[in-house]
């Protein structure tokens, strides 16, 4: 009987504490569980890291991905641009200056109408002043009358009457500075067509009377006075261009400078085709200078 008591009491004890035991046993087992998962999950600067595919998302948490039929950034930069209001120049607010401030640059406060209405104005004023008479081109184109009447004799030839100056000593020839020191001592000046010229008056006014050019053994050639003083000579040619409104004076005057030159150079006087001239050949040359008058 006693035993039967105290193994009655046994069995129950141990029943009793193995109820007891299994929670305990059990969250000893879920902590172990626990651990290992624990150990499982990555950290970064003492932070886990949950894996994406364990991640619970709540509502405010989601993020909406894009669709393919959602529209690209061009076709919302179209969309903004077709909803925004277009501003053009009328639309834009007038700015009226203040009433009592004066403008800071006149100028610039001068309509369009005011500035085209000056503009022609002044374009009239110009105008007026080419139409009025103007004491320097009156001048230059009186100058430029006198040089065409006076030289007309040369300028509208139709032939001429020609006298060649020879040196006796055809190995001498003449030097440039000869014939330099010849123009200065018979007042000829140097002009139109690079050549000497002989006006009625010394200082080289009035009307043309003759002209003279050099004659190398390249021909008959005008001076440069460039290389003149270096230049020599064969002979000097003078003539008288024809027709002219005093051919007989220019005639004679050129006849009787010719004879003085050719006294200086000891020379003689030829015509063109190179035959001395004498009494004779100076008034046949002087009959055709006067058909010509």
């Amino acid at each position: 009987m006693d035993q039967s008591v105290w193994l009655l009491l046994a069995v129950l004890a141990i029943v009793l504490g193995c109820i007891l035991l299994v929670p305990a046993i059990l969250r000893a087992i879920n902590s172990k569980k626990q651990i290992d998962h624990a150990g499982d999950v990555h950290h970064k600067d003492g932070l886990p890291i949950t894996p994406r595919d364990e991640r619970l998302l709540t509502h405010d948490d989601a993020v909406a991905l894009p669709s393919d039929d959602a529209p690209d950034a061009l076709t919302s930069m179209a969309a903004v641009a077709a909803s925004s209001p277009v501003v053009s120049a009328s639309d834009r607010p007038i700015i009226n200056p203040e009433p009592n401030k004066p403008a800071e640059n006149a100028d610039e406060a001068i309509a369009p109408s005011d500035a085209a209405h000056e503009e022609t104005e002044q374009l009239r004023e110009l105008n007026g002043k080419f139409e009025q008479n103007s004491p320097i081109l009156d001048k230059h184109l009186s100058d430029q009358e006198s040089f065409d009447q006076n030289n007309s004799p040369l300028l509208n030839a139709t032939d001429n009457i020609a006298v060649v100056i020879t040196p006796r000593n055809a190995y001498t020839g003449l030097s440039g500075k000869t014939v330099l020191s010849l123009v200065r001592e018979y007042g000829l000046k140097y002009g139109v067509m690079n050549m000497f010229h002989r006006y009625e008056h010394e200082n080289g006014t009035g009307d043309l009377w003759f002209s003279m050019m050099g004659v190398n053994n390249e021909g008959v050639q005008p001076f440069d006075l460039n290389v003149l003083a270096e230049s020599r000579f064969n002979s000097i040619l003078l003539f008288l261009s024809l027709p002219h409104p005093h051919a007989l004076r220019g005639f004679d005057s050129m006849v009787s400078v010719a004879q003085m030159i050719a006294d200086d150079l000891e020379a003689d006087i030829y015509n063109e085709e190179g035959y001395t001239l004498d009494d004779a050949e100076f008034a046949k040359l002087r009959a055709h200078a006067a058909s010509h008058q």
